[in-house]
């Protein structure tokens, strides 16, 4: 047997050997592959409960205080705007978006109005 052969045989086994790794490797993997994505979260989290603590005749900095600082810097300074926004990712929960809008008038809450969607 020449050393031509002796090679040929090895290369023969090895590329046998690593196919065969490779297809018990792949056995493993969902086809097609499943990707994760995450969910995206965005403003502040608003919930029910926090927005149902907002009272009338509330001074604006006792808003902060309960809300954070508004998301969006004020045009007016009579008015204060809170947005929450959830891009799902691979989890199966749904798209939300809320807004809180309030507006004051002498720094003291005025009116309260709260929209969702799911």
């Amino acid at each position: 047997m020449s050393v031509f052969d002796c090679f040929s045989r090895l290369l023969r086994l090895s590329l046998l050997g690593s196919l065969l790794l490779s297809c018990l490797g792949l056995a493993g993997c969902p086809f097609p592959p499943k990707i994760y994505k995450m969910d995206v979260q965005q403003g502040h989290y608003i919930t029910p409960e926090l927005v149902y603590t907002l009272k009338k005749g509330m001074r604006k900095q006792e808003v902060i205080d309960i809300m954070g600082t508004p998301t969006l810097c004020p045009i007016n300074n009579d008015r204060l705007d809170y947005y929450y926004h959830l891009q799902p990712g691979s989890s199966g929960k749904t798209l939300q978006h809320k807004h809180v809008s309030i507006f004051f008038t002498h720094d003291k809450v005025q009116d309260i109005q709260w929209s969702t969607q799911p």
